[in-house]
């Protein structure tokens, strides 16, 4: 059965949102082997009312001036808002940081060459027999033939699905980030970067084929199966509670991680690598870059990256407080974000 077309948004050039995409990819990875726990209760939770505000926020002190990180979700509903709280931090700070300039066109151009192999190679010659048999069964799932997927390297290929799964459920991809980059530059506060995003992208690309295969196509769903993951995430975001978060990002208490294709996904030691570099490696170079921002009098900084940099082991959080710095997360008033 085919449950989308891909004349929407397989057609329309996914790496306009490439951050945002490999981002998506990392989520749905941790949540590999999780995707039956929890569904029940968060899709009756569904039928509820929300407010749109899981409000992650931390104040970092200790230097000559204070640092605000906030935790985003690259996606989400369209009916998601900026609590006043959090606009009000925004204006009252001298500059706004995102993860990387995300509107830099020669870093868009240089990310997106990395997106596809070179001339004569191909998606097929880096797979298995069981990841090529999969990535085809996703395919036809997606409503997508193999062929106009095979140029794109494999976390490539599973933005594309992700894409196509975020559409289908009514997410937006203009995410956390994006509202504050809007809310930034409507108050005319100067837009740092925390990080070169080609950078990233390189040594993404370095990892060997059957890291990638692991990771990127057989963790990878059905377009309900991820929708659904999608979703679950979400509402679990909105709520705003720290410890809820972190222990779904766990992975549903130690479940046995399981592929799209019903077997199960052995992880070893090498996978490390992927977390390292998308997550442990990024944080450690972050904390030069937020330190030198929080050694300079009277410049306040508000940071927003993807909430996941923020919490557990090995975080920003607990880097910086390793360095000496003072981080407490910010307890908003309710009543006022209600009002």
């Amino acid at each position: 059965m085919k449950y989308f077309s891909v004349s929407g948004a397989a057609k329309r050039p996914f790496y306009a949102c490439l951050s945002k995409l490999l981002a998506i990819i990392l989520a749905l990875c941790i949540l590999a082997g999780y995707q039956a726990i929890g569904f029940a209760s968060a899709s009756a939770e569904a039928d509820g009312v929300y407010a749109p505000q899981g409000d992650y926020v931390w104040a970092v002190r200790g230097g000559k001036s204070n640092v605000y990180l906030m935790g985003s979700m690259h996606i989400v509903l369209p009916d998601y808002a900026l609590s006043p709280n959090v606009i009000a931090l925004i204006n009252g700070c001298d500059a706004v940081a995102l993860e990387s300039d995300i509107e830099d066109e020669a870093t868009i151009e240089a990310i997106s060459a990395m997106y596809t192999y070179p001339e004569g190679d191909n998606l097929f010659a880096h797979l298995s027999d069981r990841g090529e048999a999969h990535f085809a069964w996703l395919c036809e799932q997606y409503g997508i033939k193999p062929w106009d997927l095979a140029t794109l390297r494999p976390f490539a290929a599973s933005s594309v699905f992700s894409e196509l799964a975020a559409d289908a459920m009514g997410f937006s991809f203009e995410g956390v980030d994006d509202l504050v980059l809007a809310e930034a530059k409507a108050a005319g506060k100067p837009i740092l970067a925390l990080e070169d995003g080609a950078t990233i992208y390189e040594r993404f690309t370095s990892l060997d084929d059957d890291t990638l295969e692991r990771m990127c196509i057989l963790a990878s769903y059905g377009p309900v199966e991820t929708a659904y993951s999608m979703l679950a995430l979400y509402l679990t975001y909105i709520e705003g509670d720290v410890d809820a978060l972190e222990a779904f990002l766990d992975g549903g208490g130690g479940s046995e991680p399981i592929g799209g294709d019903g077997l199960p996904i052995v992880f070893e030691k090498k996978d490390d690598l992927y977390d390292q570099y998308m997550q442990d490696d990024r944080n450690k170079a972050w904390i030069d870059v937020i330190e030198g921002w929080l050694e300079t009098p009277d410049r306040d900084v508000f940071i927003v990256a993807g909430v996941s940099h923020f919490i557990g082991a090995g975080s920003v959080v607990e880097l910086l407080e390793a360095e000496g710095y003072t981080v407490e997360l910010v307890e908003f008033d309710q009543e006022q974000l209600a009002a």
